[in-house]
């Protein structure tokens, strides 16, 4: 567990996930997937080496493209926001606002 500046509260869910099971066990624990520019800031205040985080994490939200194909977007340990489709396994960070 992790609090940050802005005092939310963020936890690391055990195991890698797709995005809409993610999103499912943090709202288990009554919390959320945290938002793609959040995620970036926390992780640039030290969450990502705080709660040991070694693969990149999803935000919350999902986009179409021109060909209609869902996407998602995860965080990497350097807070940068990639593409990745709704269905790749990632790490599961939820945050309680």
């Amino acid at each position: 567990m992790w609090i940050d500046r802005a005092r939310h509260t963020w936890l690391v869910v055990a195991g890698i996930a797709d995005q809409q099971t993610a999103a499912a066990r943090c709202r288990a624990r009554g919390l959320e997937l945290p938002r793609g520019d959040e995620l970036a800031r926390a992780i640039a205040q030290g969450l990502g080496a705080a709660l040991h985080l070694d693969r990149a994490a999803w935000s919350a939200g999902a986009k179409l493209d021109a060909s209609n194909q869902r996407y998602g977007s995860i965080v990497d340990t350097a807070g940068l926001s990639h593409r990745a489709d709704v269905a790749e396994p990632h790490a599961i960070l939820c945050v309680l606002r």
